[in-house]
């Protein structure tokens, strides 16, 4: 009986450190904390000429190893929700590289960098925004090369 008792002490134990563990992953590797919470710095904000849709890349520091690198971000103007659409480390990266983030045909964010498309990861290729009627709207999201961009920064 008593060894009946111990083993489904030990199993609910066990269940119980996972469901935790999982838990604080989440709230604290998975999402990280949006770019105004963090040690990033802005490189470019895009705005949508119909949506209130914000499009922000970003050049930011995270973690105890200091990862460096960039990121895109979307922001749902309606309830101030952020996005994270693609992460670049600067490591994986040219030193001279040039990002710049373009609306295409309205319904795709695209982000034209130069270099090759090694380095980058995409979070999502599809994100979706509640517009200010209430509905929810959805966009493509891409990054591809463009050696002709010049950036000031």
């Amino acid at each position: 009986m008593w060894a009946l008792l111990k083993t489904l002490l030990a199993a609910i134990i066990t269940v119980t450190l996972l469901f935790l563990a999982v838990v604080i992953y989440q709230y604290t590797t998975y999402a990280p904390a949006p770019p105004p919470q963090a040690n990033c710095q802005p490189l470019q904000l895009l705005t949508h000429a119909q949506q209130p849709i914000e499009a922000h890349l970003y050049r930011c520091q995270r973690g105890d190893q200091q990862w460096s690198g960039y990121e895109v971000w979307l922001l749902e103007n309606v309830d101030q929700h952020w996005q994270r659409l693609l992460t670049a480390s600067a490591s994986e990266l040219p030193k001279t590289v040039c990002m710049q983030l373009v609306w295409q045909r309205d319904n795709v964010l695209q982000l034209q960098h130069t270099g090759s498309n090694h380095g980058y990861t995409l979070s999502n290729n599809q994100f979706t925004y509640r517009a200010s009627d209430g509905r929810k709207h959805g966009m493509g999201f891409s990054a591809n090369n463009n050696d002709a961009l010049s950036c000031a920064w």
